[in-house]
């Protein structure tokens, strides 16, 4: 369990350390545009990363965006979730790389060769370097997607057979939905909050209405607590049988 934990950081931290790479070979590369080593780097080996770029320029995002703007922030999300142990923000942080991956992938597909596969279609893939690249960003990425979601049905596995062997907690859940009062300031507060709703949206023709279906409840609610305290004289656990309860 708690290396399976762990492993969820493994998807945030390959896309990480990818991302910055090709930063740092993006950057190199303006300050040396005539080293053939550095053009190899950036077109071959992290050219997915120039194609996500041409889609994410649509939108005028700045340099650097792909890592300071989504790469950094998912990691620093799943490094909380390692520190706090945190289901939470290891469960956003692997969904976000998961879902990055995959725009990764798809912005590969616009204005690449394709290679014919049997009974798929064209599908356009990288070559060389730039294809283990992209595999091992999609597949750390899914792993750890899939293993978040591995927990959370072990988790929920787990409370149903507390539930099942156990049953007092749902005989409480019972209990506290049963005798379960809303409290009379509430609803004046509820009431209140209703005018300056209508002010805000105009809708001035269903006050009316809300107010006819709102003492309609009230008479309703009225005549059951007056056929429950009948009942009271003769059930000792009904709910009104106590003189101090409130609606």
């Amino acid at each position: 369990m708690n290396r399976l934990f762990k492993l969820q950081f493994l998807g945030p931290f390959a896309l990480f350390a990818a991302t910055l790479c090709a930063e740092l070979a993006a950057r190199a590369l303006q300050y040396a545009p005539s080293s053939e080593l550095l053009w190899f780097i950036n077109l071959r080996m992290f050219g997915i990363f120039q194609r996500s770029y041409a889609w994410l320029s649509y939108f005028e995002v700045s340099d650097g965006f792909q890592f300071f703007g989504l790469a950094l922030p998912i990691f620093v999300l799943a490094c909380f979730g390692l520190a706090a142990k945190s289901r939470l923000s290891f469960t956003v942080a692997t969904h976000l790389s998961a879902a990055y991956a995959g725009f990764l992938v798809l912005s590969w597909q616009v204005g690449v060769p394709t290679a014919t596969q049997a009974s798929l279609g064209p599908i356009a893939v990288p070559s060389g370097v730039g294809l283990y690249v992209m595999a091992t960003i999609l597949g750390t990425c899914l792993l750890s997607f899939a293993i978040t979601h591995l927990l959370y049905l072990r988790g929920v596995r787990e409370e149903i057979g507390t539930l099942v062997s156990r049953p007092q907690p749902l005989r409480a859940a019972w209990t506290a939905l049963r005798v379960y009062k809303i409290r009379n300031q509430l609803i004046l507060c509820l009431a209140a909050l209703f005018v300056p709703y209508a002010a805000l949206t105009g809708d001035w023709a269903e006050l009316k209405w809300a107010a006819l279906f709102a003492a309609l409840m009230f008479a309703v609610s009225v005549l059951l607590r007056g056929l429950d305290e009948r009942r009271g004289r003769q059930d000792p656990h009904s709910v009104f049988s106590n003189p101090s309860s409130q609606v």
